[in-house]
């Protein structure tokens, strides 16, 4: 995979996404794409507010709206963070990230799982719920589910928890599923003792509410991994700002062919967010790829820190730590729990 990364002006860019003609990137196009980032004015701008800001939020989906290039439809979830797909003709082969057919790049998918196994620092035989958001095809859940341990699926999207059951129903194995506008509403199931995010794909105006109702979804001494996220140190191409729409051209090809919401967080922010929210954030690197680079949170709501401005709304407490995540030679494109391959 190509380390370079090109920032370039609009004529460029949208020629690079129309020379797909309208077809699914296979894995070679999905990497290249998201080594191409647009050079947008709007941008330029964000980096210079304070991301925790209302006026930074309206400029985040101002700048969302523009790369769709709808400009008077809101972002609506229900709507826009579906897939559009429904059960494939064969549901173990064409299923991402399995219908890419490059054993290289699903390799990285199976280092980020078996990451994500690592950090949830089960015992063997263990009873605990894992709960998993934005879940995808569910292929993490099969393999927790396969070792006994309780899974739950939470989507936005109801083809992609109806895929989950389907795989599941055929290996006769127990994994629930819940549909949740924003991943932590719904009925569901009670709190996690583990919970994994592939991608918190939410409003831009829901993020910081979002961690703070994560609370309470997990059990006491319970703990929430994100894993191939889209994090930079400082400034990247893709993601010049404290967070935002993605720039690189796979996450706008999937903004304006899907509507979703593709985010992009800097370290610095997502330590802030996550601080002001009740919770203690640890980076956990895998050096052999970038895409498997994993966040822990364990929640210290209840122990009280200073100096911290809260956003209207959320939680101040506790103490975190943070490094830096990504690695050139894994780009951040969309992360294990989502793909825009023909069945996902």
């Amino acid at each position: 995979m190509p380390e370079f990364h090109a920032r370039v002006d609009r004529e460029p860019f949208e020629a690079a996404l129309d020379a797909l003609n309208g077809a699914v990137p296979d894995a070679t196009e999905y990497q290249q794409l998201a080594t191409i980032s647009l050079v947008d004015p709007l941008a330029e701008r964000l980096a210079g507010m304070d991301p925790f800001s209302l006026a930074y939020r309206d400029a985040a989906t101002r700048l969302y709206l523009d790369l769709r290039g709808r400009a008077d439809e809101r972002h609506e979830p229900d709507r826009d963070e579906k897939s559009g797909l429904g059960i494939p003709g064969h549901r173990w082969r064409d299923i991402s990230p399995w219908s890419f057919r490059n054993p290289a790049f699903v390799a990285e998918f199976l280092f980020s799982w078996g990451h994500i196994m690592r950090l949830l620092d089960l015992p063997p035989n263990s009873d605990a719920d894992v709960l998993q958001y934005g879940s995808g095809s569910g292929q993490l859940l099969l393999f927790l589910a396969r070792l006994g341990i309780r899974t739950h699926a939470a989507d936005v999207d109801e083809a992609s928890l109806a895929l989950v059951r389907a795989q599941a129903d055929a290996m006769a194995l127990d994994v629930e599923t819940e549909r949740a506008r924003s991943w932590v509403r719904g009925s569901g199931s009670s709190a996690s003792t583990g919970s994994s995010s592939s991608r918190p794909s939410t409003m831009p105006s829901d993020f910081l509410p979002l961690l703070a109702r994560l609370h309470d979804r997990l059990k006491p001494g319970g703990r929430l991994i994100l894993c191939g996220e889209p994090v930079v140190e400082g400034a990247a191409p893709s993601i010049p700002y404290p967070w935002e729409p993605r720039l690189d051209a796979l996450a706008v090809l999937c903004i304006r062919r899907f509507g979703w919401m593709e985010l992009g967080f800097s370290r610095s922010f997502l330590v802030e967010a996550f601080r002001r929210t009740g919770w203690h954030l640890e980076m956990h690197p895998l050096a052999i790829c970038g895409r498997a680079h994993a966040f822990v949170a364990t929640s210290i709501i209840g122990r009280s820190i200073s100096g911290a401005t809260p956003m209207a709304g959320t939680r101040t407490t506790g103490p975190i730590n943070g490094r830096a995540a990504g690695a050139p030679n894994c780009p951040f494109p969309i992360s294990p729990g989502r793909s825009i391959s023909a069945s996902t």
